[in-house]
């Protein structure tokens, strides 16, 4: 952790400022998808090739998250932090002149790039400055920020696509990245120390002793989990329930504010409790709320809040689990930070994008509750047997230092 005195005094803004960055990430992905149906009717297109806007900068972010952890532990954190922004910012103009859909692709690969490094490379340098519990409570406040942007951008896209055209949108990211790019020129030092510099691949110290796999595999369960009652969701209101599509993002913010209650509960509470019992918490009142989901849609007649009442409570043990698995597993690495920010970022998003797809393939023709209870069911066993192996872990640990 570096503790000069002049950068101890700023370090809270420049985590603020990597918050921002970070968010650019789900920003850029969300922001689009209200203008769609804009886009194609411009460039002439189909649904399925627009929808490359989208699905080719999913891939590209987690492809990019995958792989700068290790070059910021060889490199340092600044020359590629301002690589990524540089990106970003050049993907967004790209974007924005695109004449066609290929241009149009390629930017939005560009833009997933740098999105991909500045988000990763903030938590590493969250890392640098932050240790322990304090790293915990600092990504719990870093994912709240981090969860605000995309709440707020689907509905600023659609207002200024209606205003001024859906390449303002595109405009605004270009701002925003030029904007953000000069912030962390000016104010974002090298956090890392070149000593601590891995001299070949880190993959080995951050996987040293096993410990990461217990943040990896909790990631992995419980996303599955979450991104199933995401994908779920907006089916079985507005076509089971025959709720509008109003209504169905108003009850999605009850979702998010439970996710970002969680990650307040987190900074209040893991502190006290550390990173693994914080985690331990989530994953057992996971389990509960996925008893009480199956239970309340089992029932004759339901209502949306028979599944947005159970499902605000799992979004908020998500806020519990998540910031405290990238925490944990990067106090671990050691000099690889960078290469346990690359590892939990991309299981996250892997694992978000295999829940997307599980009920893509459980519910192909019709739209079907029970297939999403079974995925979150799945996902709640997991986080059963993965809190027993903590605890069981916390209990060795005990016996070996007695």
């Amino acid at each position: 952790v570096c503790s000069a005195p002049m950068l101890s005094d700023r370090r809270f803004l420049i985590v603020a400022l990597m918050a921002a960055c970070g968010a650019l990430a789900p920003i850029a992905l969300q922001i689009v998808v209200p203008v769609l149906p804009y886009m194609r009717a411009d460039l002439g297109t189909s649904i399925a090739d627009t929808q490359w806007t989208v699905t080719g900068f999913s891939a590209a972010l987690g492809i990019s998250m995958l792989v700068i952890g290790p070059l910021a532990d060889r490199y340092g954190r600044r020359p590629l932090l301002i690589g990524g922004m540089l990106l970003f910012t050049a993907g967004s103009l790209l974007a924005w002149l695109a004449p066609d859909l290929n241009w149009l692709v390629a930017g939005r690969i560009v833009q997933a790039i740098g999105a991909g490094a500045a988000s990763t490379i903030g938590r590493v340098v969250a890392a640098d400055l932050f240790a322990g519990a304090d790293l915990g409570k600092v990504f719990a406040y870093m994912t709240m920020a981090m969860v605000i942007g995309p709440m707020v951008a689907p509905v600023l896209a659609g207002l200024m696509a209606d205003q001024w055209g859906w390449r303002s949108i595109l405009l605004l990211l270009l701002l925003l990245g030029a904007a953000f790019t000069l912030l962390t020129i000016s104010r974002v030092p090298e956090t890392g120390s070149a000593e601590e510099r891995p001299a070949d691949a880190s993959w080995t110290e951050a996987l040293a002793g096993g410990r990461l796999f217990f943040y990896l595999a909790t990631l992995t369960a419980t996303q599955i989990g979450i991104y199933a009652l995401i994908s779920a969701s907006p089916y079985i209101v507005v076509e089971l329930l025959g709720h509008s599509a109003t209504e169905y993002g108003l009850y999605f913010v009850v979702l998010t504010l439970g996710f970002l209650g969680g990650n307040f509960l987190s900074t209040r509470i893991a502190h006290r409790l550390g990173p693994d019992r914080t985690i331990v918490l989530g994953l057992l009142v996971f389990a509960g709320a996925w008893a009480a989901l199956a239970w309340s849609l089992s029932r004759p007649e339901w209502s949306a809040w028979a599944l947005f009442a159970p499902g605000t409570v799992l979004g908020g043990c998500n806020g519990l689990i998540q910031p405290n698995c990238h925490a944990a597993a990067m106090n671990g690495a050691g000099a690889a930070k960078g290469t346990a920010a690359s590892l939990s970022g991309f299981t996250q998003v892997m694992a978000g994008a295999t829940g997307l797809q599980l009920m893509a393939w459980l519910q192909p023709g019709q739209v079907d509750p029970g297939a999403m209870v079974r995925v979150i069911g799945w996902s709640a066993a997991a986080a059963v047997i993965m809190a027993i192996l903590f605890l069981l872990r916390a209990n060795t640990r005990k016996a070996a230092t007695v």
